[in-house]
């Protein structure tokens, strides 16, 4: 700092970021200095200025501070309803701090500049905005740039189900879950049972995505539901799963009659609960008086149509660990 004049005299005054008021210090010099440390980060100054006749002159007040070009805040995914504003922020510290925002559409295959050169990227959401990454570049005075993370504009999830609940058999005393799978803004779930003896389905104590029992007698043969609900009041029902103990040997799924062109694969299976089961399948050709053990020792049962395939029948007998058996209904395979 220069001043002019007759017999001057310097007195130097502070307040740091932390304080409410000036103090005097201890520089009586045309020039103040000091070491930046966090202390002094932030420290205003100012000098008043006397003359040998006792006039004074006070200076502007200066701020001291540490150069820190860092990014204090990213900017956050954004969600929005068509027609609402989708706003992402950064927010920044540096000197002469200049922005760019590059934006990517979810068709495009590599971002592009923007025309928005302020901290906030703001847009009105649509289909085509639906998907949108953007990213910011931040340069400061000096040159040195930063980027910062990636964010996402999208649309509320819409409420479907991505993933029904299975049947479950466990043994008893074991643990039976069911899980449902959604999309959706602030799904709820409740879940719905209803026991073998039973004549209608009530609601359960559960009210979370995975439904978990422990297998008894009384569990044996449950049927469950779930009722998934979003923010806005929409509802999603999920099909109807059965909890089974496979200590029972029984057919959950019988095998389907076939029709198919010569030369097709065609199939057919049987789905079956129980403890370590094992398969065999038995025929009987058109020309065919009796049934006969096939080749066949798996749930599925797989052959080419032909002429000598058309009009077979086959049936499967499914045997348990401790030797108890059931048979399927007798279907028959049809050339079309």
């Amino acid at each position: 700092m220069e001043a002019t004049g007759d017999g001057l005299t310097y007195q130097w005054y502070l307040k740091n970021k932390t304080s409410s008021k000036f103090s005097k210090s201890s520089v009586t010099k045309n020039t103040y200095s000091v070491t930046m440390s966090d202390a002094v980060d932030g420290r205003q100054v100012y000098c008043v200025i006397t003359d040998k006749n006792g006039d004074s002159i006070t200076t502007d007040t200066a701020t001291l501070s540490k150069y820190a070009f860092e990014i204090i805040s990213q900017p956050q995914d954004v969600v929005a309803a068509n027609g609402e504003k989708a706003t992402a922020t950064v927010e920044a510290r540096g000197e002469g701090l200049v922005y760019q925002w590059y934006v990517k559409a979810k068709t495009a295959t590599k971002f592009s500049k923007s025309s928005v050169t302020k901290a906030t990227y703001s847009t009105t959401m649509s289909d085509a905005v639906d998907g949108r990454q953007i990213y910011c570049v931040i340069t400061d005075k000096y040159g040195n740039s930063m980027q910062t993370r990636t964010a996402t504009i999208s649309k509320p999830a819409v409420l479907a189900i991505v993933t029904e609940p299975e049947d479950v058999a466990v043994a008893i005393g074991e643990k039976a879950t069911a899980t449902v799978e959604a999309t959706g803004e602030g799904l709820t779930y409740q879940w719905y049972l209803k026991n073998k003896t039973a004549s209608k389905f009530s609601k359960s104590s559960v009210t979370k995505k995975t439904y978990s029992v422990t297998m008894s007698d009384a569990v044996d043969g449950r049927q469950i539901y779930c009722v998934i609900t979003d923010k806005n009041g929409n509802s999603v029902t999920t099909r109807t799963a059965t909890l089974y103990s496979n200590e029972v040997l029984r057919i959950i799924e019988q095998p389907s009659d076939v029709n198919a062109a010569t030369g097709e694969k065609v199939e057919t299976r049987v789905v079956a609960i129980g403890i370590d089961l094992t398969y065999q399948w038995y025929v009987k050709n058109k020309t065919a008086t009796k049934f006969s053990a096939s080749s066949l020792k798996t749930a599925t049962y797989s052959t080419t149509m032909s002429d000598k395939v058309d009009g077979r029948q086959a049936y499967c007998i499914i045997t348990d660990a401790s030797g108890n058996q059931i048979q399927t209904n007798t279907i028959t395979f049809t050339k079309n």
